[in-house]
């Protein structure tokens, strides 16, 4: 676990997550009603809390490689296929 007096240690990857050197493996998300937390001391884990109705259709261009995209156009069986993709690549 970190103490308060290792904030100032925290750093960041190359795509922006908080990391400690040396210290727990831990993971943030929030949306307007939810604020997620998680913790390990072996994986390197992500979390991310997305609202069921959030659209991004706008950027997706952007976030989405084509192979992605196809395969959020053909995963109809998944209820949001474009939310469920989005908060495991952000996670």
């Amino acid at each position: 676990i970190f103490l308060e007096e290792d904030i100032h240690l925290l750093s960041y990857t190359d795509y922006g997550k908080p990391y400690i050197p040396n210290s727990i493996n831990f993971s943030t998300s929030h949306n307007e009603t939810i604020i997620a937390v998680a913790f390990s001391e072996e994986l390197n884990l992500g979390i991310d809390i997305e609202s069921k109705h959030r659209t991004i259709d706008i950027i997706q261009d952007i976030i989405f490689t084509e192979e992605e995209i196809d395969w959020i156009k053909y995963n109809i069986e998944i209820e949001n296929p474009l939310t469920y993709l989005w908060t495991r690549k952000e996670a």
